[in-house]
């Protein structure tokens, strides 16, 4: 996976993760709060191969400034990605 900022590999483990479908985005195919072994929250994308060009990376992640809390990341992401999601995954525990 890399970063979107950087386009540095990421080498950090994901150690919660709560998932989400986006059934109705033409561009991305998911969608993760992740919360990383270094403290950091990332939201983790997992893109489309058919909407991206042929070499784009289809995995990619980026900081997620100003939410240190699980809870609080879940909900933004719910509120930001509402008109696409088609279903919650359960939140997943890496430890």
């Amino acid at each position: 996976m890399q970063d979107l900022s950087t386009y540095k590999v990421i080498l950090n483990k994901v150690v919660r993760r709560k998932g989400f479908i986006l059934g109705k985005s033409i561009a991305l195919a998911r969608v993760d709060v992740a919360l990383m072994d270094d403290g950091s929250m990332r939201v983790i994308f997992d893109r489309r191969s058919d909407y991206f060009r042929e070499g784009v990376p289809l995995r990619v992640s980026s900081i997620l400034r100003g939410e240190s809390e699980m809870p609080r990341a879940i909900k933004w992401m719910r509120a930001k990605e509402a008109d696409y999601i088609t279903a919650e995954l359960p939140e997943v525990s890496a430890r």
